[in-house]
């Protein structure tokens, strides 16, 4: 194995499925080397300076992006009701709290 992909395992390890440009530049990435990996199609960007791992588990990308950005939120209203299947409409936004 490179030591490339010996450095990019260890700060995959560091940071997690998804991160944050921060902290992956304090995982010791630079970021030429984020960058390169988003223009390669390894991680994909969710938002300004919020990445996750292409080949992460797949789940609600939006919601990873809200609580990357804001851990106390809280999901509400039809938000809450549709992701416990409580109802039929599916929310045209993400309500949270």
């Amino acid at each position: 194995m490179k030591k490339t992909a010996l450095n990019i395992a260890k700060i995959r390890k560091q940071t997690g499925e998804t991160f944050t440009r921060s902290q992956a530049l304090s995982a010791g990435m630079t970021k030429y080397r984020l960058y390169r990996l988003r223009d390669e199609g390894f991680i994909i960007p969710l938002g300004v300076g919020v990445y996750r791992w292409s080949d992460a588990e797949p789940i609600d990308l939006n919601l990873v992006e809200i609580a990357q950005r804001c851990p106390q939120a809280t999901l509400c209203l039809e938000t809450a009701l549709a992701r416990h299947c409580l109802t039929d409409q599916i929310p045209s936004h993400i309500d949270i709290v």
